[in-house]
């Protein structure tokens, strides 16, 4: 007959306990309770000391409330703005960009601003290359936002094909100095997108960030 052995068996691995990085105001409290039952009656906890603890436990609780309505403040404003953004949806837009969308032949209408007034401003056009498609060039261009029109062509005549093109912009002073403009787009806002909690308008197939944005107005009649 065999022998039967009792011996309990004794796992060699130590218990896995939940680790928490953060001391709660629960935790808090209990070693505050756990110190005041264990000091040693001939030699109590020091009052100051005490006091002291409470003091600081009493600051981080305020601090940790802070935080908590500073962040229901953060997350309502955003709710808000991004309420606020969607209502442009419709408007039109004049936001600082340099790109000219060609989507059939014909017309295109440049904007850009000048910072002072000018004997002749020069708009020069590239393609993505950075090859010279056409340059304009318009008279007595006044400080603010001036408009110029371009056929659509380059310098031989020819139609250029749809797509994306750039522009930059110079002022020719009276001295025959010359001052750098600012590329404008303008157009109707069709769409609102975030990207890292930014909004970004999509006008006239292009991407406009808030911060870009000059004016916002409301559409005129040829939208």
């Amino acid at each position: 007959m065999g022998i039967v052995s009792s011996s309990p068996v004794v796992s060699s691995r130590a218990p896995e306990y939940p680790r928490n990085t953060q001391l709660g105001k629960e935790d808090f409290l209990r070693l505050l309770v756990a110190q005041l039952q264990h000091q040693d009656p001939l030699n109590p906890m020091n009052s100051t000391e005490f006091t002291a603890q409470l003091a600081q436990f009493s600051a981080l609780e305020q601090q940790r409330n802070t935080n908590e309505n500073l962040e229901k403040l953060i997350e309502r404003q955003e709710f808000l703005a991004r309420v606020n953004v969607a209502g442009l949806m419709g408007k039109e837009v004049l936001a600082y960009n340099n790109e000219l969308l060609v989507d059939k032949p014909g017309p295109v209408e440049i904007t850009f601003e000048l910072p002072q007034d000018a004997k002749s401003a020069q708009v020069t056009i590239t393609d993505p290359a950075g090859r010279l498609i056409r340059s304009l060039s318009t008279s007595n261009a006044k400080k603010g936002f001036n408009t110029v029109t371009w056929d659509g062509k380059t310098e031989s005549g020819q139609i250029v094909p749809t797509g994306t093109y750039y522009f930059a912009v110079s002022g020719i002073l009276k001295d025959k100095s010359t001052i750098a403009g600012q590329p404008c787009a303008k157009g109707k806002i069709e769409e609102v997108k975030y990207k890292n909690g930014r909004p970004y308008f999509s006008v006239g197939g292009r991407e406009i960030a808030m911060d870009q944005v000059v004016k916002i107005m409301e559409p005129s009649r040829e939208y």
